[in-house]
């Protein structure tokens, strides 16, 4: 919280001189303020946090098996969420990877599911394919403790009929490959870390 009013004097301090209408605009529509400070955290600089080369495995089983020789934990719903990926579209690739935070993609209040998919598409980066999830858990044996990054993939129907997405976590008791329940319209916060794929150059 200091911080943040830290920020906030900063700006007061570096705003330029405004007149009583341009005041009292902003006061009647503060989603003008809103709106520049979003345009301002979007702009944070992209840099590739990982490349990948992706394997191309052929099925579920092929998969877990590399997660577990790797040494990597696979949650239930993980393994079954496996089981719904659709392995003969993957291709062997090399992928670049960013990594944000819902505010640094410009949602500064938090956004959702939807939202947050929304946004990665607008700045011209892309959306995570069903199978990085678990490619990018086996060549992140380096995840800080205590991390938690969510995949930015549109959420794969699980076996109980609720929508999921792969999670990457490093806790005490290991590295996991997690789903968790998440549909479009759940609500994230700013400060929680998003993966997505970088544009090809």
């Amino acid at each position: 919280m200091k911080q943040l009013l830290k920020v906030i004097a900063a700006i007061l301090e570096n705003l330029p001189e405004m007149s009583p209408e341009t005041i009292q605009r902003w006061i009647e529509a503060p989603e003008v303020i809103r709106d520049g400070l979003a345009k301002m955290f979007s702009q944070t600089p992209l840099k590739v946090w990982k490349t990948i080369k992706l394997v191309a495995y052929q099925s579920a089983d092929q998969c877990r098996q590399a997660l577990e020789k790797a040494g990597c934990r696979i949650s239930d719903w993980a393994k079954d969420l496996l089981g719904k990926i659709d392995f003969t579209k993957s291709v062997e690739e090399e992928v670049k990877f960013g990594k944000l935070t819902v505010g640094q993609l410009g949602l500064t209040r938090g956004g959702t599911l939807r939202q947050i998919l929304a946004r990665i598409v607008e700045l011209g980066l892309a959306k995570c394919e069903p199978y990085d999830g678990p490619n990018v858990r086996v060549q992140s044996l380096d995840q800080p403790m205590g991390e938690g990054i969510f995949m930015a993939m549109d959420p794969i129907t699980a076996s109980r009929g609720y929508p999921h997405v792969f999670v990457l976590r490093r806790r005490g008791d290991g590295l996991w490959l997690h789903a968790h329940c998440y549909s479009l319209d759940f609500f994230f916060r700013a400060d929680i870390c998003f993966l997505f794929r970088l544009p090809c150059k």
